[in-house]
């Protein structure tokens, strides 16, 4: 069995010029390293990719909001549904569950994750996920995700990482309806929860105790076989 010890690399980038939409969708990218702690060999075993949504930088700009969400096609099913984007506020069926969410309009969007085959069903991805909302949790008031599963994912996606390889998706369930269910259930165990009334989308305040995401330990080693 091998030891290993987990590292995040977070990088964003920004610049000044007409950025219009984009310069309130903040990008952040998570390299995920592994190192074995007898060998202190590090390798690159996934990448990971948190949205981070300005709203209220974009509301004290006087930014459209539908002009922001618009910008990112992948964004807009998102804003679409936790927004009012007419009274710029989040919907009232997700204040109604949140009321303190209304504290930061910002919503963090876990957007993607991706680890190779051979690292997986280790308990890696709710450390990564656990260690991106412990840096962000202070910057929005809610954590969104939309749970796909990437092997459905076309051959062609806009913003393909070449680091990824699609042969890493084969063998995984087939069956789109039950590959859905089970990454739900994944992000439930973890304190995501749904909302009657919004479709397909999986919730996190950071401002209530979140006792499934509080057992995630990153202070542990990860164990894998040799």
């Amino acid at each position: 069995m091998k030891e290993l010890f987990l590292s995040f690399k977070y990088s964003f980038s920004s610049g000044t010029g007409e950025l219009e939409g984009y310069r309130y969708i903040q990008n952040v990218f998570i390299d995920i390293y592994a190192s074995d702690i007898e060998t202190e060999e590090e390798v690159l075993i996934g990448k990971s990719r948190l949205k981070l949504i300005l709203i209220n930088q974009a509301i004290e700009d006087h930014f459209s909001l539908p002009e922001l969400f618009d910008t990112d096609p992948d964004l807009f099913f998102i804003g679409d549904q936790v927004f009012d984007l007419e009274n710029e506020n989040i919907c009232s069926v997700i204040l109604d569950k949140y009321p303190e969410c209304s504290l930061s309009l910002n919503i963090g969007v876990l957007d993607r994750l991706v680890l190779i085959p051979e690292y997986r069903g280790y308990g890696i991805s709710q450390k990564v996920i656990k260690d991106t909302i412990f840096h962000f949790m202070t910057a929005c008031g809610l954590f969104v995700i939309h749970p796909f599963p990437l092997q459905f994912e076309g051959e062609h996606c806009m913003g393909e990482d070449t680091w990824e390889d699609k042969n890493w998706y084969k063998g995984l369930e087939t069956n789109e309806k039950k590959a859905f269910k089970q990454l739900t259930a994944f992000y439930q165990k973890l304190g995501f929860e749904q909302i009657k009334g919004v479709e397909g989308l999986l919730f996190y305040c950071p401002f209530y105790k979140n006792k499934k995401l509080d057992k995630v330990d990153l202070s542990e080693l990860t164990v894998i076989p040799d």
